[in-house]
């Protein structure tokens, strides 16, 4: 496995689902090369809320509350944001438990630059590589690949 790997975390973010891996040494294919792996390293699954405007804008007896003072002006823009503060909770304090060394991030522009904002100085200073890119969909094997690319 190569050093920089080793105590490198990926977070691999959308809007509304994220996913903290590091890779690891898989399988040698037939021509020697090892095949990346990936391992999630919490157990914890990252699922922010996807709500349709109607259900944001609705109190709990289902009326339309717009223009209430409690709503965010956007309020899909200030979930993503929430969304954005928890994995920045999570990541500050895997780093105090030192847990990882260094960090890779990869999200969409927009979710980038709110992970970007959340994050705190210390754990900015561990951030190896930004790429803004959607690569939530994608399959592990495929995730992996793309991840050691960026390695």
């Amino acid at each position: 496995m190569l050093k920089a790997r080793q105590n490198t975390w990926y977070v691999v973010a959308d809007a509304t689902k994220a996913r903290i891996v590091k890779l690891d040494d898989g399988p040698v294919r037939s021509t020697g090369k090892v095949e990346p792996t990936i391992v999630a390293v919490l157990n914890e699954q990252f699922i922010g809320h996807n709500l349709k405007s109607r259900e944001v804008l609705a109190d709990r007896g289902g009326q339309r509350t717009p223009g209430h003072p409690a709503i965010p002006a956007d309020p899909h823009k200030h979930a993503k944001a929430e969304f954005a503060l928890e994995l920045a909770r999570v990541l500050e304090k895997a780093l105090n438990e030192r847990r990882f060394e260094h960090l890779i991030l990869i999200a969409p522009p927009e979710m980038l630059g709110n992970i970007r904002t959340a994050l705190s100085e210390e754990v900015k200073k561990r951030v190896l590589v930004e790429e803004d890119k959607d690569l939530t969909q994608l399959p592990d094997n495929e995730l992996a690949q793309r991840l050691a690319e960026l390695s």
